[in-house]
């Protein structure tokens, strides 16, 4: 079973005591176009369009780290590894790259639904905290995840960069569904990688720790 999602009653980010939910189409329909047109050697270009887009759509989108087309370590990972802490593990990389994305053992939506129908990590209903992740779905699925810092939140866009910004301050696609989870602990979620790389079909033998 698919786990339910809404938006009914949206957790207080606990840093601020308010938070803002304005969901402005246009500006997400802006960075959609954004983020789609320039991807790869051009993903450069996505700074300054999305800080001028301030002055037709006021928003607080900030970069966090920039994606630098000849160093693949400031890109090659998806938002869902940044969210759950799952950057610079040689086992999930080395897990992800070994079998065809049609297999989907890597860390995407599957992954996320594995650990919230697992009850590894659960639904914050209340103030959400620091280390806390809020999940994005469109109609179909899991579309993105976040980190919240500081009362707000990070997440990494596409193929793209590090951005920090409001709870709807996103690209379109990624839908207005939206759910607060809890964080858990870096080697509990790689563990939890593992068992679901091996319900994929995954050799048994790579998911483990490697000393």
């Amino acid at each position: 079973m698919k786990p339910s999602f809404g938006c009914r009653a949206i957790p207080v980010l606990q840093r601020t005591g308010t938070v803002s939910v304005r969901n402005d189409y246009e500006l997400r329909r802006k960075l959609k176009e954004i983020t789609d047109k320039y991807r790869g050697d051009t993903v450069g270009k996505q700074i300054k369009l999305i800080m001028e887009l301030s002055k037709q759509h006021p928003h607080s989108i900030t970069l966090r780290r920039e994606a630098i087309p000849s160093d693949r370590s400031t890109f090659a990972f998806n938002c869902f590894m940044y969210a759950f802490d799952m950057l610079d593990s040689s086992e999930v990389e080395t897990i992800r790259h070994r079998y065809p994305f049609t297999l989907n053992i890597f860390p995407g939506s599957g992954f996320v639904d594995f650990l919230l129908n697992t009850a590894v990590m659960q639904e914050r209903r209340e103030n959400a905290k620091d280390g806390d992740v809020i999940l994005y779905r469109d109609s179909a699925k899991i579309t993105h995840a976040g980190k919240i810092i500081s009362g707000r939140i990070e997440s990494k866009w596409a193929g793209g960069h590090l951005w920090e910004h409001d709870i709807l301050e996103v690209p379109i696609d990624y839908g207005d569904e939206l759910k607060f989870v809890t964080g858990i602990k870096r080697n509990l979620c790689i563990s939890s990688f593992f068992e679901y790389a091996k319900l994929k079909g995954a050799d048994e033998s790579l998911c483990k720790f490697r000393n």
